[in-house]
């Protein structure tokens, strides 16, 4: 089987992997679109669906290892197979959802496709990084904005402003120390 052959027939039918599409949710329209790639590949359309299924899933498990191995400082990376064609598929997130066989009356557990913001940047290149920031508790703003603002005072008027504020601190801390002792 051309595997590249498949994948760049189910590009041109947004319908089987775009949920954005507006015939994603016909599966008449999905099926005929099986059809035609399948007389295209000469195979049956349940072969090509299955192999399709394989070829994005590997694609996908690749891009995950890949961001953990990067994660761990590995830069060296061997090419994904198909991965330069299978890009297309980037911009979709899976999600796992119940699906009622009516023919059979029965459950099984499928992964659908929904499309997030498109992404012109190539996934393979993207790194990105959150760093959780406390925040900053509100005292400590306070004085150090007061301090900002002192800077930009004359030299001699910072100096008063410095022994002033000290003075009310350490009178409030006096305060404090001898509320404590209060028997």
């Amino acid at each position: 089987m051309d595997e590249e052959t498949l994948i760049n027939l189910v590009k041109e039918h947004g319908e089987l992997y775009d949920p954005a599409h507006r015939q994603y949710q016909d599966q008449h329209r999905r099926e005929q679109a099986w059809k035609k790639i399948s007389n295209k590949m000469k195979m049956q359309a349940h072969e090509c669906k299955e192999r399709w299924k394989k070829l994005r899933e590997n694609y996908r498990k690749a891009i995950k290892l890949r961001q953990t191995q990067k994660a761990k400082g590995i830069k060296k990376f061997k090419p994904i197979k198909h991965g330069h064609i299978l890009t297309f598929i980037d911009d979709q997130k899976e999600m796992e959802y119940e699906e009622v066989d009516t023919h059979k009356a029965g459950h099984s557990r499928k992964t659908e496709i929904y499309a997030l913001e498109p992404n012109p940047i190539d996934p393979l290149v993207l790194e990105r990084t959150y760093e959780i920031v406390p925040r900053p508790d509100t005292v400590v703003t306070f004085f150090t904005n007061l301090g900002e603002t002192v800077k930009t005072f004359p030299k001699d008027v910072q100096v008063r402003v410095k022994r002033d504020i000290f003075k009310i601190i350490n009178e409030a801390e006096e305060e404090v120390v001898m509320n404590k002792f209060k028997w």
